[in-house]
């Protein structure tokens, strides 16, 4: 349910020149949420047609909504921003006509921090009697934020802001899965991964944020930033951790011993880990068997797979997961000799991490 707080400005204050406004700011009273959106209502006194205040706002996006609250004939009411005391530059308006059915909102850049001179005039239908208007305000901000899992962010990006950051803290080994959504049918957007010093350890990828693409990264402890860039607007963040134990050795021989028929075992090709890295398991055939290889996982780009054998002449490199292919099966034709055999896990594609499961299973 929305927090809905109702401000109803009553107390009136009397200048010398006549002319009458309200005691108190109608437009400080704004938030940060949708959900907690302020209704203010805006009072024009009988015969009076404009009003002007200053308000401090952030980087970001200034969202108006206009609804009047009765039935006077009015002509328009237009609330203008402006980033100067003296009202010379204009940054955005938002104007509603009288016999509008639907609220009137706009969305106002704020390209940085500072306070912004806001006016209302309203056009008369040589009516002068009392109009009033219910106004809601509310920010979406452009700034570094820190993101918690599981709770979503909101943020803005234009064509004058281009780019955001979001700081993520982990502490064990693992993977995250990143969720960019926009209401727009059309919005895009490009991810990357930095390092806690804001380096790029996974370079920018494409989404399309108003499809629900996931974008999966694997992390150890530590902190990292992720960056947005796009002009999409308004948009939510969010990302989820997975705990996941890192079982592939580092190099072939300390290879992870896996047993034919047991369970899968689990991995992680970290984001900031090179190319040239791989990961190691080994299975041992104790006679001629036919068996398949099954793996899994969540990556961006692709993980690949590639068995080999020191004692056959043998190799097979042709089995991957992907960011479409998110699991998959190799079956060897024939059966294989007794001896032992190597899995090398590794990127398949510049900027690939995720997670990934491997099993050895015995066919008939």
């Amino acid at each position: 349910m929305k927090k809905v707080l109702l401000i109803i400005l009553s107390l009136m204050l009397i200048v010398p020149t006549g002319v009458v406004y309200a005691e108190e700011s109608v437009i400080n009273a704004y938030a940060t949420s949708e959900d907690e959106t302020v209704i203010n209502t805006v009072t024009f006194p009988e015969g009076e047609t404009t009003y002007s205040e200053e308000l401090t706002l952030s980087q970001g996006a200034f969202i108006v909504n206009i609804a009047d609250t009765q039935d006077t004939k009015y002509s328009m009411l237009t609330i203008t921003v402006y980033s100067d005391a003296q009202k010379k530059t204009k940054i955005g308006s938002a104007t509603r006509f009288y016999g509008d059915k639907e609220a009137t909102q706009k969305t106002i850049d704020i390209v940085k921090d500072g306070t912004y001179t806001v006016t209302y005039e309203l056009s008369r239908r040589n009516e002068p009697q009392e109009i009033s208007f219910d106004v809601t305000y509310y920010e979406v901000l452009n700034k570094e934020q820190a993101l918690k899992s599981g709770k979503a962010a909101t943020g803005y990006l234009s064509y004058y802001q281009k780019e955001a950051l979001y700081k993520v803290i982990i502490e064990e080994t693992g993977y995250i899965s990143v969720n960019l959504k926009s209401d727009d049918d059309y919005a895009s957007a490009y991810l990357t991964f930095l390092d806690s010093k804001k380096k790029e350890i996974q370079k920018e990828e494409y989404v399309n944020a108003s499809k629900d693409n996931t974008m999966y990264y694997g992390v150890k402890k530590g902190t990292y930033y992720i960056k947005v860039k796009s002009s999409m607007g308004i948009y939510s963040i969010s990302y989820s951790f997975q705990k996941m134990k890192d079982n592939g050795a580092t190099t072939k021989e300390k290879a992870t011993a896996l047993k034919v028929g047991a369970k899968a075992s689990t991995g992680i090709i970290l984001a900031d880990s090179k190319e040239t890295t791989a990961d190691w398991f080994k299975f041992t055939l104790k006679e001629s068997t036919k068996v398949s290889i099954k793996v899994s996982g969540n990556t961006n780009n692709t993980i690949r797979f590639e068995i080999q054998s020191d004692s056959v002449n043998f190799l097979f490199n042709n089995l991957k997961i992907s960011n479409v292919t998110k699991e998959n099966t190799a079956t060897i034709s024939k059966a294989l000799p007794k001896g032992t055999y190597y899995i090398k896990v590794y990127k398949g594609a510049s900027g690939t991490s995720g997670n990934y499961s491997v099993q050895v299973q015995k066919e008939k």
